[in-house]
């Protein structure tokens, strides 16, 4: 909110662009930062204890299962991430699709009034269809690994079973729950692990999300209207409004070859009425901005009261301001 308007003229900072940063990039650092470092932390010491217990109830059974710690990593971390659900898939062939809605909504009025409904439907239609297409091939590839997670989990707990079957007919001794528990216990251990696992890869993620998130939030804005200077001039009752644009030369950021201004010097008296007319383009609406400081010149400078308009509290400068549209 402290941005310039300057700052949203840019097509990356978009209003469905932003949303779209809200909706995803704050999720996954919040997923990776705070949720993910205490599932790590909880897995970790499950992974320990699990060893410690089984190789303390039954060290050859926890011998096999150590062996097949891997394929029981791989199947949690599969299985975790299935539950976890794939909503971030394409996720980034999104954002054009983000930028012509949030476009459409702002501009409603305009795409009525020439009956272009349609073609704006057609067209976000065009845009979703190569993620969906994705999502329904992505779709099929988790399937296979879902199922391939359950048959690794349920193939282990089975050898190991075997394993201590025949250990404990070996010996000809009665340690079936020894047995039970040193496999219960790995077993457990190793899935937890698993769940660690697989958070793995949203770490790079978050640190990516985290990059654009903090870019955005430290990134100074060239006119603040929150955070005022202590040494600011205030507005007060003494304020008359002797408007005087000297020297302006201005562009607009996102069009900087085209100079709406040069040179443009304007003086208005307090209590005098002044029309700008002109054609479309001209700059009256850029002159009010200018006004009201939405944007600074680019060169020259705009008084009131023969102060710049930059030394004053912008905040209170803008409530003796009256601007309709």
């Amino acid at each position: 909110m402290k941005k310039n308007i300057g700052w949203f003229d840019n097509r990356e900072n978009a209003p469905g662009v932003l949303n779209s940063v809200l909706a995803k990039d704050v999720q996954a650092l919040n997923g990776a930062s705070t949720e993910g470092s205490a599932v790590v932390m909880e897995s970790t010491f499950a992974m320990i204890v699990g060893l410690a217990l089984g190789f303390s109830f039954h060290w050859k059974v926890s011998l096999v299962a150590l062996g097949c710690v891997p394929f029981m990593i791989l199947g949690g971390a599969i299985n975790t991430k299935f539950q976890s659900g794939y909503s971030n898939i394409d996720e980034d062939a999104y954002r054009e699709a983000n930028l012509l809605a949030g476009d459409t909504i702002l501009n409603y009025r305009t795409v009525a009034s020439f009956g272009h409904d349609y073609l704006i439907v057609k067209e976000y239609d065009k845009m979703v269809e190569a993620p969906l297409q994705n999502s329904f091939k992505k779709s099929q590839c988790i399937g296979f690994w879902f199922g391939f997670s359950q048959f690794v989990q349920n193939a282990v707990f089975a050898l190991l079973y075997w394993a201590g079957a025949k250990f404990q007919v070996d010996q000809g001794t009665q340690d079936g729950a020894n047995i039970f528990i040193a496999t219960f216990a790995m077993m457990f251990g190793s899935f937890a692990a698993g769940q660690a696992n697989q958070y793995g890869p949203d770490m790079g993620k978050a640190k990516k999300a985290g990059s654009l998130i903090f870019s955005l939030i430290d990134l100074p804005s060239k006119i603040n209207p929150v955070d005022i200077p202590d040494d600011s001039i205030p507005v007060t009752k003494d304020f008359k409004g002797e408007i005087e644009v000297r020297n302006v030369w201005f562009r607009y950021p996102t069009r900087k070859e085209e100079w709406v201004f040069k040179g443009l010097n304007l003086k208005i008296m307090p209590n005098e009425s002044v029309a700008v007319v002109g054609e479309s383009g001209c700059g009256k609406s850029t002159l009010v901005n200018l006004i009201l400081r939405f944007y600074d010149p680019t060169e020259g400078e705009v008084l009131i009261d023969g102060v710049n308009i930059k030394k004053y509290n912008l905040r209170q400068l803008r409530q003796r301001m009256g601007y309709v549209m």
